[in-house]
């Protein structure tokens, strides 16, 4: 207050008469000063929805924070694109060649198939359950195999069979 009542007095020019000077009320110069120069401590701050402020959902990540919506959690990944990319490499994988899907197979299954084709050189596919009807639920080596022989009457190594040639070897003496 003391400041601007000192602006008031102060006079620069020591030739101007006191007549062309003007009065000044300090009180109404004040309100006006407070008005015109205003300060404000907060700010008038806009209102941000929360819901529209959402985190991405990583898919890479096997946890989740929140609790999306399905558009959320099903969304394009957000981000640049590589331009470069080719459609093989801009899929979803979780392995480097590929998608690995988990598979619930019996472990005893699995292994029964897997001598099986190393010993014959077919399987039937464990990932396929019996109440499927599947054309292609034989994999062979050979294809023509394939077409002749049913999976009804294909064997696996645990079954009882006829010896063939080859099964047992003639032992070699040592001298």
């Amino acid at each position: 207050m003391a400041g601007i009542s000192l602006l008031k007095e102060y006079n620069s020019d020591s030739n101007a008469s006191d007549d062309d000077t003007e009065i000044f009320d300090s009180s109404k110069n004040i309100a006006e000063l407070k008005n015109k120069f205003r300060i404000d401590a907060a700010p008038v701050v806009e209102y941000k929805d929360p819901s529209a402020n959402r985190p991405c959902v990583d898919p890479l990540s096997r946890t989740v924070n929140f609790n999306p919506k399905y558009e959320e959690l099903y969304a394009p990944v957000a981000g640049p694109e590589n331009p470069f990319k080719t459609q093989q490499q801009k899929a979803d994988k979780n392995m480097l060649a590929g998608f690995v899907e988990s598979a619930h197979i019996n472990e005893f299954h699995f292994e029964c198939q897997r001598r099986t084709f190393t010993s014959y050189g077919y399987a039937v596919d464990p990932t396929l359950s019996s109440t499927e009807i599947v054309k292609d639920k034989l994999v062979s080596v050979d294809s023509t195999n394939e077409s002749i022989a049913s999976v009804d009457n294909k064997v696996t190594v645990f079954d009882k069979i006829k010896e063939r040639e080859g099964d047992k070897r003639k032992r070699q003496k040592k001298f």
